[in-house]
């Protein structure tokens, strides 16, 4: 049993209870008053549920990955505690992806393979990600992916779901942000990878119909330390905003390097920077930078009728008492994912075929990071208004809208 102890498992089990299962019409979050509401579950008994886990533990999304598995790890522990599956112990195999995409591939074939996985959770990025499914899809087997490429899900792929909010969401927010606020000539730097490729193509497609135009466009590199050359192109211009799509540490050398070239552009960026190594890493640049998000970054300030605020206060308070941080973005897509497989295993069994099957059927799942609603015709199951728009004062997430 993870530290929190009794009170934790007894308060995780009144909460998976309210949250609802696939065809509820309405979901249920009121959880019990007191422990004395659901006595100490016995100890699952039946042959292990095999699940794979795919994350990024070296290389450049190392960041992203490690709170991923973090969750993964303590999730087992909790679920197992309380009671297990049905009466099975939940085993998550994780392996790392290395950022990559052809070791994401290999590592997939292992879990499918070798380790006879019922279904995988992750990849971390949308390049390993897009890089295993086509074999996703001719091995059968359910993958709930923890990256946020609109392609990921669209179009349908049988066998692949999403948990985290899509670019084309993300942008939609953005671009709705920037013209309420008459910032309507921007310039964009975007990552050149699968997330940044995707969440450019997003702001080209979306910023006419928002009445915005990119006077400017730069990318960057996942290892690229100096963004000095892309910024003094952008301040020749009349851009009136500067909107970043990328992963891992360069978002923040943007930010600090905006400030060390006194650039009074306001910076606004993708939800992938929405972590406590943006802020450490940007520094006192990060204070003003404004970004689409979700909840868990700003639980405690959602008021008490939000849907999501009873889950997002329990999960954080586990998760800083058994690793003494604050769980970030990445550790809530983790926690759906996995949230979500469990949920469907308890109708379908140990079968792959039927776990899809529910795993579609899903509605009214309240999760980290919205309320989940699958269907034959969508596999991300969340829209622009499962996000928010944060901005860091003063070292710390706010609220924005």
């Amino acid at each position: 049993m993870c530290r929190s102890g009794v009170r934790t498992v007894a308060v995780l089990v009144a909460l998976l209870a309210a949250v609802a299962m696939p065809g509820s019409p309405e979901p249920q979050t009121e959880a019990p008053p007191d422990d004395q509401a659901h006595p100490a579950a016995e100890l699952p008994s039946g042959e292990a549920y095999r699940i794979g886990a795919l994350f990024a533990l070296s290389g450049p999304a190392m960041s992203l990955g490690q709170p991923e598995s973090d969750t993964a790890r303590m999730l087992q522990d909790q679920i197992n505690a309380a009671g297990g599956v049905a009466g099975h112990p939940i085993q998550v195999i994780i392996k790392d992806t290395q950022s990559d995409e052809v070791e994401a591939f290999l590592a997939a074939r292992e879990l499918v393979e070798t380790e006879n996985v019922l279904a995988i959770v992750g990849p971390t990025r949308s390049g390993t990600t897009l890089g295993i499914i086509n074999y996703i899809e001719q091995s059968q087997v359910p993958l709930i992916s923890c990256a946020g490429a609109r392609v990921i899900a669209d179009p349908v792929r049988e066998w692949v779901f999403q948990v985290v909010p899509s670019d084309r969401d993300g942008v939609h927010r953005v671009c709705r942000y920037l013209a309420d606020h008459g910032l309507i000539r921007i310039a964009v730097m975007a990552g050149n990878g699968a997330y940044g490729e995707a969440g450019l193509d997003e702001i080209e497609a979306q910023a006419p119909d928002a009445g915005i135009t990119i006077v400017s466009r730069e990318r960057f590199g996942p290892f690229d330390r100096d963004m000095t050359t892309q910024l003094r192109r952008i301040a020749a211009t009349d851009a009136q905003a500067i909107v970043f799509w990328g992963l891992a540490t360069a978002p923040a050398i943007i930010a600090r390097q905006i400030a060390q070239l006194h650039i009074s552009l306001p910076l606004v960026g993708s939800w992938a920077s929405g972590t406590p190594s943006f802020i450490e890493q940007a520094g006192n640049a990060g204070n003003g930078v404004t970004m689409v998000g979700v909840r868990i970054l700003i639980a405690e300030q959602l008021p008490d009728t939000d849907l999501q605020k009873p889950l997002l206060t329990q999960f954080i308070t586990s998760f800083q008492e058994r690793y003494d941080a604050r769980p970030d973005r990445f550790a809530a897509h983790a926690w759906d994912a996995l949230q979500i497989v469990c949920q469907a295993l308890r109708t379908s069994g140990p079968d792959r075929a039927a776990l899809r099957e529910v795993i579609e059927q899903t509605r009214g799942f309240v999760g980290m990071d919205g309320v989940f609603k699958y269907s034959p015709d969508n596999h991300n199951g969340l829209t622009p208004d499962d996000l928010v728009m944060v901005r860091v004062e003063k070292g710390h997430w706010r609220l924005v809208e």
